[in-house]
């Protein structure tokens, strides 16, 4: 009797560990929709041109008016490298009514970083973490009006955000739906404003752009014989910035540019046309890998989990 009890016993752990397996290679498939696509990869423009830290001034001006949030700075400080990717949608709005119509600027920024450690090397394992914020613009001059963007939700087709005022307060909301061409991206779609001088509801129409920014790696003078620590972290460096570019999908560019000051490179010669479903393919595979790795560690933590109550026999 003892013996068909833990034989029962042995039946229904196997049972439950085999269910717990299936709704982990369930959970696997499902956090597949929501890890590979990101809200960047909906509004970005397929073609994407790379930009040196040192001439943003000068070729992306838009970007002065950007305005970090606080945990976005100190996020940077505690990072032993990272990238930033800009998207620009500059157009117009038209009222629903037709009876005004008013310039439009739209700007995302989303920052990959990767956060320094006390041991260097253990810096290529870090997990790449990514901050975004954004606002639109809204008139020129001394008429524009600014609204900073919080993302609601997305989806492959569309992406929303509520628009908030410098209180934070939510003060409209805007729905903006992507049209590729081979190398144009337009949005479409629709922005309502509750208050203020462009209160209503207006139609969207803008062009898409997208800049990744790439800090300039400082390398030591070939006459400094005692730059050791230097050399070590320029060298994790250059593989850091391999890992973040081959996640925006421009890792190819980047090996073929390595050490390169891109400045003396044509910027025709910097754009580059992003695969969308090779990169999310590659990005699927990783997001794959990642949660069976996490299963796997899961499920060994249950095989070691013994019965602690004692069988009793009738």
């Amino acid at each position: 009797m003892r013996f068909s009890v833990i034989i029962v016993s042995l039946f229904l752990f196997m049972s439950m560990f085999a269910v717990n397996v299936l709704a982990q290679d369930d959970e696997v498939e499902s956090s597949l929709d929501t890890d590979v696509v990101e809200a960047a990869d909906v509004i970005s423009s397929d073609e994407v041109e790379i930009l040196e830290e040192e001439e943003v001034d000068e070729v992306l001006p838009e970007y002065e008016e950007v305005e970090e949030p606080e945990e976005v700075k100190e996020a940077e400080k505690r990072a032993i490298f990272g990238l930033t990717r800009v998207t620009i949608g500059e157009g117009f709005v038209v009222k629903d009514d037709e009876s005004d119509a008013e310039f439009f600027r739209g700007i995302w920024v989303v920052k990959r970083l990767i956060e320094r450690t006390g041991n260097l090397e253990e810096a290529e394992n870090q997990e790449i973490k990514s901050k975004k914020f954004g606002f639109v613009v809204i008139g020129v001059a001394e008429e524009k009006e600014k609204f900073r963007l919080e993302m609601t939700d997305f989806s492959e087709e569309s992406i929303k955000f509520d628009l908030k005022d410098n209180t934070g307060a939510v003060v409209g909301s805007m729905e903006i739906k992507p049209k590729r061409y081979p190398r144009l991206t337009l949005w479409f779609g629709s922005l309502t404003l509750n208050s203020g001088s462009y209160a209503g509801t207006w139609d969207v129409t803008a062009v898409s752009k997208t800049k990744v920014i790439k800090p300039r790696i400082k390398r030591a003078g070939w006459w400094n014989i005692f730059a050791f620590r230097q050399r070590r972290e320029t060298k994790i460096k250059e593989k850091l910035e391999e890992k973040l570019f081959e996640r925006e999908g421009l890792g190819k560019f980047i090996r073929e540019n390595k050490g390169r000051d891109l400045r003396k490179i044509k910027r025709e010669k910097r754009k580059v046309i992003i695969d969308r479903k090779e990169r999310l393919e590659k990005r699927r595979l990783e997001v794959a890998e990642r949660l069976k790795t996490r299963n796997k560690v899961e499920m060994q933590q249950a095989q070691n989990v013994a019965p602690t109550t004692p069988i009793q026999t009738p």
